[in-house]
């Protein structure tokens, strides 16, 4: 890392959904909700491979950007925001939207100053 004076970003899992959030969306008639969540599927978020993904980036002195932060709460019994002010922030199950990617590109340009 330092030997190379290069900046190593490590990304991190996103969550999995086993419902389709287009489609949740469209069941639950969000004409009257401007945000919507679901929970993703155990362990997708905050789980082992995230750990692990953690304790590499603390110990090679790495930052370390994960999608999870931006869009869940409550690493207990996550709930990721899939719909928010109008625009879904999740394409399919396991793949961010424009908007979505947006936000975690967003991530990744402050975490290079």
């Amino acid at each position: 890392y330092s030997r190379y004076q290069a900046q190593f970003i490590i990304i991190g899992d996103l969550p999995n959904f086993s419902v389709y959030p287009p489609k949740y969306i469209v069941l639950n008639d969000l004409v009257q909700s401007p945000e919507l969540s679901l929970q993703p599927i155990e362990g997708s978020v905050f789980g082992p491979s995230n750990r692990i993904i953690r304790e590499l980036a603390e110990r090679y002195a790495m930052k370390i950007v994960e999608p999870a932060d931006l869009f869940c709460e409550d690493d207990k019994a996550p709930v990721c925001v899939v719909y928010e002010d109008d625009v879904p922030t999740f394409l399919d199950t396991n793949h961010l939207s424009a908007q979505g990617s947006v936000e975690v590109g967003g991530k990744i340009s402050s975490s290079l100053e």
